[in-house]
């Protein structure tokens, strides 16, 4: 619900290389930017420190990011 929120308000119908600068946004790298976002905010499973993020690109195909430790 937190990144959901997040991405609603700062990321949505924005355009990515103005709102994240200096990240090539890929699936694979906004995965990654997000998982570590929410590590960050401590928002990670308990036990394992990291959150799992997925990002589509298609309704077939996403890339996903496990962690967030950098």
């Amino acid at each position: 619900m937190l990144l959901r929120n997040h991405l609603r308000g700062a990321v949505h119908g924005r355009v990515l290389n103005e709102v994240i600068p200096r990240l090539n946004p890929t699936s694979e790298n906004l995965a990654r930017h997000f998982s570590q976002w929410l590590a960050d905010r401590d928002m990670g499973d308990a036990g394992w420190g990291g959150a799992c993020v997925r990002v589509s690109e298609t309704e077939t195909s996403w890339a996903e990011y496990v962690g967030g430790a950098s």
